[in-house]
């Protein structure tokens, strides 16, 4: 069972485990936080007797390339594990019950060729979704500057929440828009941690140049 601990798996980790032993199968957890323990992880299954993997959160296109080259049967929580190449999923549609339950679905659309958007708040669920762009406006207040609890809330939810469901975070793409209004903010700290930046007046007081940050997409 492969698990990243920087992500809570819910309820449905312990009962796999639980319910387990009744059906002579061993459950054997296995930390999957990046490529590095992906790779050992996997490894470690295949070479185990009828071994086979399941309840994967994070880093989907990478756990999936590893299953089909060790030949490793895998079953997924989600239906996306599947349209990426993975073997099979088997559970609820966590996506159609949350859309079933909103008051509102202004805030999502489908494309016909099953690519959508979906938006929420910052702290906001994103339980059963995915995606390859991520897209940040405004995460907090300007009423909220000098708030440590908004400023940290702000942060928490994106390393903890917004980042963990992306399909593929070496590749996605991730834009954060938003004015400065501390120097702890959430661009400040991505900035800080050497993120491309585009920085703009409030107000241009007079003509200058910008120079764009080369990106490559794709």
């Amino acid at each position: 069972m492969l698990r990243d601990s920087a992500v809570s798996s819910g309820t449905a980790q312990f009962a796999v485990q639980a319910v387990a032993p009744s059906l002579g199968v061993e459950v054997s957890p296995v930390n999957v936080r990046n490529a590095s323990e992906i790779e050992r992880g996997v490894a470690a299954i295949a070479r185990a007797a009828n071994g086979g993997l399941g309840l994967a959160v994070r880093h989907r296109d990478l756990i999936i390339a590893r299953a089909g080259q060790h030949k490793l049967p895998a079953v997924y929580y989600d239906r996306y594990f599947v349209t990426a190449g993975g073997l099979i999923s088997y559970g609820p549609d966590l996506v159609d019950q949350y859309r079933q339950a909103a008051k509102s679905t202004e805030g999502e659309f489908e494309t016909t060729r099953r690519g959508y958007r979906f938006t929420t708040s910052v702290g906001g669920t994103l339980t059963g979704r995915g995606g390859s762009v991520l897209i940040i406006d405004d995460p907090i207040k300007a009423n909220d500057a000098n708030s440590v609890i908004a400023l940290e809330g702000a942060i928490d939810w994106f390393r903890n929440t917004a980042l963990s469901r992306l399909d593929n975070s070496g590749e996605s793409l991730i834009i954060v828009t938003m004015q400065r209004l501390h120097m702890n903010d959430l661009s400040g700290i991505l900035i800080e941690s050497g993120w491309p930046k585009l920085v703009l007046p409030a107000i241009a007081t007079e003509p200058m140049d910008l120079c764009l940050p080369k990106i490559r997409f794709g």
